[in-house]
C-alpha cells in the first residue's frame, strides 16, 4: 500500500506540470452540493491531500470560473503556481502576509474557495486516524465569515492524468461564527476526511507529520512597538488557514 501511494503522489505532481491538459470527472455524492456548485452564488470547499493536490481547485474552476485556491508551494516547482493561473485559478500563497481577508473577500464577491484543511494545526481537537491531534479552524472559519456553505471535495486518481472529484455538503448554510459551531464543523469534516483516508489509503499522501508535538509560543520580552502595531494578530490568523 504505501509504495502505491507514493507513486500516486509523485505522478499527481507531475500531473499539476499539466493542469490544463488534466481530464476531469466530476461527482456529487448529494444534492446540496450539487446545487451549491451548479445553482448557487459561493461555496467554500474543504479538501485533503489525496491525488493531484490541486484537482479539486481545477475541479471546482472548470464548474464555476470563479475559484480561490490558498497553498504553500514547494520552493523548487514554482511553476505549479504558473499552472494554476493559466487554469484560471486565483491563487494566493499562504507565505505572503495575511490571506484569511483575501478568501473571505472572494466568498463576499460571488466566488469559490478551496483550501487543504488536513494540515495539523493548533486551533480544533479532532480524532483522526485513531489518534487526537489538532486541526486548523480555517476552512470553517473562512465559510463563516464569508456566507458561505462549506463543502468537502477529494479526488482519486483514475488512470495517469485521469481523476475523478468528488463533491459532497458538510453544512448547507454559512457555519455560526461562535466557536462551538466551527468545533463542530471541523470535526464533521475531519469524520469524513477519516472515512475517505480509511477507504482509499493508498490515494492519501501519508508523508506529514500530523501528530508531532507542536510547541507552545514561549513568553519573550515586551514588544518595542505600539500594540497598534503588534504583528500578533496576523500570525494568529495565519496560523488558522
Amino acid at each position: 500500500m504505501a509504495l502505491r501511494s507514493y507513486a500516486r503522489v509523485c505522478m499527481g505532481v507531475l500531473d499539476s506540470l499539466f493542469l490544463k491538459e488534466l481530464r476531469v470527472d466530476i461527482a456529487y455524492e448529494d444534492a446540496g452540493a450539487r446545487q451549491a456548485l451548479t445553482q448557487g452564488e459561493r461555496a467554500c470547499v474543504s479538501t485533503l491531500h489525496m491525488g493531484c493536490y490541486e484537482t479539486v481547485a481545477l475541479a471546482l474552476q472548470r464548474l464555476t470560473g470563479r475559484c480561490t485556491t490558498l497553498a504553500k508551494l514547494p520552493p523548487g516547482l514554482p511553476s505549479i503556481a504558473t499552472r494554476l493561473r493559466a487554469s484560471g485559478i486565483r491563487y494566493l500563497d499562504r507565505t505572503e502576509g495575511n490571506q484569511l481577508f483575501e478568501l473571505v473577500a472572494a466568498l463576499r464577491k460571488g466566488g469559490f474557495v478551496c483550501l487543504h484543511a488536513d494540515h495539523q494545526g493548533r486551533d480544533i481537537e479532532v480524532r483522526f486516524l485513531g489518534q487526537t491531534t489538532k486541526a486548523p479552524v480555517g476552512c470553517a472559519l473562512v465559510a463563516a465569515l464569508g456566507g458561505a456553505p462549506l463543502l468537502l471535495g477529494h479526488a482519486q486518481m483514475l488512470a495517469a492524468g485521469h481523476y475523478r472529484v468528488s463533491f459532497s455538503t458538510l453544512s448547507t448554510q454559512a457555519p455560526g461564527r461562535d466557536l462551538a459551531s466551527l468545533k463542530r464543523q471541523v470535526r464533521r469534516c475531519y469524520r469524513r476526511f477519516d472515512a475517505l483516508v480509511r477507504a482509499h489509503p493508498e490515494h492519501y499522501y501519508w508523508s506529514y507529520a500530523r501528530f508531532r508535538p507542536r510547541a507552545e509560543p514561549q513568553a519573550g520580552p515586551p514588544q518595542s512597538k505600539p500594540a497598534a502595531f503588534s504583528q500578533e494578530p496576523v500570525r494568529s490568523w495565519r496560523g488558522a488557514l
